[in-house]
C-alpha cells in the first residue's frame, strides 16, 4: 500500500499540471479571438466619367501633319536648273561603286543642314521649252561632318543601293522655297479632266501607294492636297468608231467606272507628281482623271493629286 502511494501522487501532480496548461492555452485563444476586429464590408462598383472632347481646328493639324511628310516625300521634280545646282554623292572612302548604310557617305560642298535626302533622277518632261526630272529618293542620311569642300552623311534609312552622282538634297522644306507651294483642302478647278504621263517605278499599271507624273501644274491651279477622282470609260467606247451615230450617243450617256482616287504631293509650272490613294483595280495610263471636291476625313492625311494637258517624255 505505501510503496503505491507515491506513484499514485506523481499522477495526480501531473493531471494537475496539464489541466493548467489547457487552461493556459484556452485563454490564450480567447484573448486572441477578442483582439480581432472585424473591418467593415466595402461594395466597389465601376464608376463611369462621361468627358467631352474638346473641339480641334482640324485643318491646322491636317497641315501640321502634311507638311512634316511632305519633308520626306518618296518622290519630287526638280526643273534642269535646279537639278545641275544640287550637290552629288561623290562616293565612299572605301571606294566601292554601290554604297550601303554601313559607310559614311562624301557629297559635294561643305554644308550645315542635319537631315538629308539621296534621290535618283528618273525620267525627264518637256513641255513649252521648259524640262523637269523626276526623281525618286533612295535614302536618307544625317550630317556627320564637314570640311572645306566636302562634307561626310551617315545613311539612316535606305530603299536601294547608293550610286556615285546621287542627288542630295536637304530634308527641310525651308531650305527649298520653290517647292513649298500653297497646301489646299480643296482643288483648285472642279470637274478638271487631266492625264497621267507616267509611273516613277516605269510600270505601265499603278496601284494604291504608287506615285504618278501629270502633265499639269502651278500654271493650271495644282495645289499640295487637291483631290482627284480616276475613272474607266465604258468597254464599247473602244468601238466607237465602228458604230453608227445613234450607237454612239447611247455609249456616251454611259456612266464612267469610279476605279480609284489620287492626291498631289509635287509640283512644278507644268507638271505634278500625285500620290494613288484608292485603287479597286489596277490603274494605266488612259485612266480618266478628274478634279472632285475635298474627301471626307476616312482618306489617308499622307496620300496626294493630278491634273494635264500636252506635255512630252524623252
Amino acid at each position: 500500500m505505501y510503496r503505491i502511494l507515491p506513484a499514485i501522487v506523481l499522477l495526480i501532480l501531473s493531471l494537475l499540471t496539464l489541466t493548467q496548461a489547457s487552461a493556459n492555452l484556452t485563454s490564450s485563444a480567447d484573448q486572441a479571438e477578442t483582439g480581432i476586429q472585424a473591418k467593415p464590408l466595402v461594395k466597389l462598383s465601376p464608376k463611369i466619367r462621361i468627358s467631352q472632347a474638346q473641339p480641334q481646328d482640324q485643318s491646322h493639324s491636317i497641315t501640321s501633319s502634311y507638311q512634316h511628310d511632305f519633308s520626306f516625300r518618296p518622290a519630287l521634280l526638280l526643273t534642269k536648273l535646279e537639278l545641275d545646282r544640287a550637290s552629288r554623292v561623290l562616293g565612299a572612302r572605301s571606294g566601292r561603286r554601290l554604297l550601303s548604310d554601313n559607310e559614311a557617305l562624301i557629297i559635294q560642298g561643305s554644308h550645315s543642314q542635319g537631315l538629308w535626302g539621296i534621290y535618283r533622277p528618273l525620267d525627264t518632261y518637256v513641255r513649252d521649252e521648259q524640262t523637269v526630272v523626276v526623281l525618286k529618293r533612295v535614302a536618307i542620311a544625317e550630317l556627320q561632318s564637314r570640311e572645306k569642300h566636302f562634307s561626310t552623311l551617315q545613311v539612316r534609312q535606305q530603299q536601294q543601293e547608293i550610286l556615285r552622282d546621287d542627288v542630295v538634297l536637304p530634308l527641310d522644306s525651308q531650305t527649298r522655297d520653290a517647292h513649298s507651294f500653297a497646301y489646299s483642302l480643296h482643288p483648285i478647278i472642279e470637274n478638271r479632266l487631266t492625264t497621267i504621263l507616267g509611273a516613277i517605278d516605269g510600270r505601265d499599271y499603278v496601284v494604291k501607294n504608287q506615285i504618278v507624273v501629270l502633265n499639269c501644274g502651278q500654271q493650271e491651279g495644282v495645289v499640295q492636297g487637291s483631290w482627284f477622282d480616276l475613272y474607266q470609260a465604258p468597254v464599247l467606247s473602244e468601238l466607237s468608231d465602228l458604230l453608227a451615230t445613234d450607237e454612239k450617243r447611247v455609249i456616251e450617256k454611259q456612266p464612267n467606272l469610279s476605279i480609284g482616287r489620287l492626291r498631289g504631293i509635287d509640283a512644278e509650272q507644268y507638271f505634278s507628281l500625285a500620290l494613288v490613294t484608292e485603287s479597286r483595280q489596277p490603274i494605266g495610263f488612259d485612266t480618266v482623271v478628274k478634279s472632285s471636291s475635298f474627301a471626307d476625313s476616312t482618306h489617308s492625311l499622307t496620300a496626294p493629286i493630278a491634273i494635264a494637258s500636252g506635255g512630252e517624255m524623252r
